[in-house]
């Protein structure tokens, strides 16, 4: 599975490239947003089962706080004053204060390129 169907917020089905997914967002109402690049897409689901479903597709996240889970390999900058991860086109997460260090040493060891604000 490369590519998944998700709703736009207009109620519109769109196609998501895997891929392409900087971080996923849980809310209670919608369910789980998948945030890309160019895109915004919900599907039904808590973020633990996204999670689990992305990473068995070989997509990696880390969950960096209550309800939100990150694409280490997509991030371009942190704030480490206010913890949040920013990505392309001005999106950006929150990092929960206990995950942040423990992040900046994941994507150390990763050799992952991003840098710090």
């Amino acid at each position: 599975m490369e590519i998944i169907t998700a709703i736009t917020s207009d109620g519109n089905l769109t196609k998501l490239n895997l891929s392409d997914i900087l971080f996923l967002e849980y809310q209670n109402k919608t369910g789980v947003i998948f945030q890309t690049p160019n895109q915004q897409a919900y599907l039904p689901g808590t973020l633990v089962q996204w999670v689990s479903v992305l990473q068995n597709e070989g997509i990696e996240l880390y969950v960096a706080d209550r309800h939100v889970a990150l694409n280490p390999h997509k991030v371009e900058k942190f704030d480490s004053t206010l913890k949040i991860a920013y990505f392309t086109n001005g999106k950006r997460c929150t990092i929960a204060m206990h995950k942040y260090n423990e992040l900046i040493k994941i994507l150390g060891g990763m050799k992952i390129d991003f840098s710090l604000v």
